[in-house]
């Protein structure tokens, strides 16, 4: 299974090795992959519906032997005769031994066959005969492999699995064959039509369960209640099992109907430092300073630098859309975080030293202005504590993320891990807590320049995602559908409105009977929709973003409604949204 990319920093389990097991009874014989089960003398059906093949220690190599290199063999042509002509290479080339002896199946060449094999297929003649046997072959081996998982014993045992390596190597046999199943329908319309390479990456036509990868998932730490939410496609699931969840310590409480994630309490929110075993002390922000410059009208930033002699300086100024001020200052960084996982402080107007030094040279890296250092703006320090005052600031934050020259994610499951290409850091940002919220998908879509932290390098986002689709290499990640309904600027123009009326509405309870949770879960999926994020839904997510886009673009860019801007027709407006999304799910906020 090698064919498939993986993570390259902090792998959740070890590599998954498929020991080569086909022996001299069971090796594939290039005669015709529907019938070999027969030459064998073994009656498929009837060992699935007796219930013994978990049991059989001949069933691991016969099954090999018959959906994996039988399967090879039929629809791309690795065979076991070196002298058929027609033949792309020989199954042993999908074979290596290791220095103690010991051989496994290697899927390193898999992707070089496949392009091999689309070469040859060019007669029309040919390729309509080689695809009728292709479909078949995948049909066969996509509901063998699911009736073999469906029998009681596998069930029972499958059940009962708490890891991947406690199951016999059938289950081993089992999963490189599904995986490669998946592989070989993405590869369909390639070998068929002579489709450029990203055509790999169109929706399958064969999908077997993910009983088994779903174990590995949850020994990574996944969250039982947030795997069937993840993609259908199995080497997707395989590839994320190999990620460790940015909580995945938190989820053993978990069951696959409820999430018992705790997260904290404002009460319970605290700046994290750096690492483990800094103990530096806090710095205070003087609230006073920050209270004048909201009531200005201006957004406060912060600097933070240190002498040659080891003097700290906190500096506040403001950005001003006033350039005629004293202090105007024409560029900043603004940074984009879910509160709680180590930036947010609920309680004072203070962070660690370690942290402001950090962030400090974030906005240094984002921008160099001379000598000095860069201002930037993050809501713990930047936020006035006093109530009134901070209600005003919160009312305007969205000029914040519009006004500042560059938006940061810092997110602790992304600038805590390398990654080694664009699909890797696509990956991580998908399934990262910052991804999950309704306020940062917000500030993301306002940003003039997204980007993205990891440990080893910061990407401008729309930059990752050109370098990813440029990438001639088979994609496990594909965009969503197109959401056609509206353009971005008009969505945009939607999302606005919709959000200034629920800060209008739902806190003067108007919108009596819809509860401001799911209301909330809809303008987080309008934000979803952004062209920017496509690489970021999961299928439910596009689905339940299609209907939310109508839902914004009846109500919100109709000519008929009116926008008297009185709470009785706001209210109805978002009882008419939320009528017509119909939101199936409500998670991540």
């Amino acid at each position: 299974m090698d064919h498939l990319p993986l993570p390259v920093d902090k792998l959740a389990h070890p590599v998954l090795a498929v020991p080569y097991i086909c022996n001299e009874r069971f090796s594939y014989d290039d005669n015709g992959f529907l019938s070999y089960p027969r030459r064998r003398g073994v009656d498929i059906w009837q060992l699935c519906q007796d219930d013994r093949i978990d049991l059989d220690e001949w069933a691991p190599p016969f099954l090999q032997a018959w959906l994996w290199f039988g399967l090879l063999g039929e629809t791309i042509g690795i065979g076991s005769r070196t002298h058929v002509l027609q033949r792309i290479a020989n199954y042993l080339s999908f074979v290596e031994s290791d220095q103690d002896g010991n051989r496994y199946v290697v899927t390193k060449d898999l992707q070089k066959s496949i392009e091999l094999a689309a070469e040859k297929n060019q007669a029309p003649l040919f390729n309509e005969f080689h695809r009728s046997r292709f479909d078949a072959c995948l049909a066969m081996a996509s509901q063998v492999s699911t009736d073999i998982l469906s029998t009681p014993s596998c069930r029972a045992r499958l059940s009962k699995a708490t890891a991947f390596t406690e199951l016999p190597i059938l289950y081993s046999v089992l999963l490189s064959v599904q995986i490669l199943i998946v592989t070989l329908s993405k590869s369909r319309l390639l070998l068929f039509h002579a489709q450029p390479l990203s055509i790999l990456a169109s929706p399958d036509d064969y999908s077997p369960g993910t009983e088994l990868v779903d174990i590995l998932l949850k020994r990574s730490g996944w969250c039982p209640a947030q795997i069937p939410t993840l993609s259908r496609d199995i080497r997707v699931r395989y590839y994320l099992s190999y990620l460790h969840p940015y909580d995945s310590s938190e989820h053993e409480s978990c069951s696959i109907n409820e999430c018992r994630l705790h997260v904290p309490t404002k009460a319970e929110m605290r700046p994290l430092h750096t690492s483990a075993e800094c103990a530096c002390s806090s710095v205070f922000i003087p609230d006073d300073e920050i209270i004048r410059i909201v009531e200005d009208g201006d957004i406060p930033l912060i600097t933070f630098s240190e002498s040659s002699v080891g003097q700290r300086r906190l500096g506040i100024s403001r950005y001003s859309h006033d350039q005629n001020k004293a202090d105007y200052l024409p560029l900043f960084v603004a940074v984009t975080h879910v509160r709680h996982v180590g930036l947010g402080n609920t309680n004072t107007h203070s962070l660690p030293y370690c942290q402001l030094s950090s962030l400090q040279m974030i906005a240094n890296d984002l921008i160099s202005i001379s000598d000095s250092p860069t201002p930037f703006w993050i809501d713990t320090a930047c936020l006035p504590l006093r109530r009134d005052t901070k209600k005003l600031a919160l009312r305007k934050i969205h000029k914040v993320y519009q006004s500042a020259s560059k938006v940061i994610i810092l997110d602790p499951s992304l600038f805590q891990c390398s990654v080694g290409s664009a699909q890797d850091a696509l990956f991580r940002i998908r399934y990262s807590q910052w991804k999950s919220r309704l306020w940062t998908l917000q500030e993301g879509v306002l940003a003039n320049e997204l980007f993205v932290r990891f440990r080893n390098q910061t990407y401008k986002l729309e930059e990752l995602i050109q370098h990813f689709e440029k990438s001639p290499h088979p994609k496990l990640l594909t965009a969503s559908a197109t959401l056609q309904t509206i353009d971005n600027e008009r969505l945009g123009s939607a999302l606005a409105a919709f959000d200034q009326d629920i800060k209008t509405v739902v806190k003067t309870g108007a919108l009596d009977g819809v509860d401001p949770h799911r209301i909330r879960t809809i303008l987080r999926l309008g934000y979803l929709a952004s062209p920017l994020y496509r690489y970021f839904r999961e299928d439910w997510e596009t689905e339940n973003c299609i209907l939310v886009v109508r839902a914004l673009s009846n109500v919100y860019l109709s000519f008929t409604v009116e926008q008297t801007g009185e709470l009785s027709a706001l209210a109805s407006a978002m009882e008419r949204v939320n009528r017509m999304s119909e939101t199936k799910i409500s998670q991540g906020l």
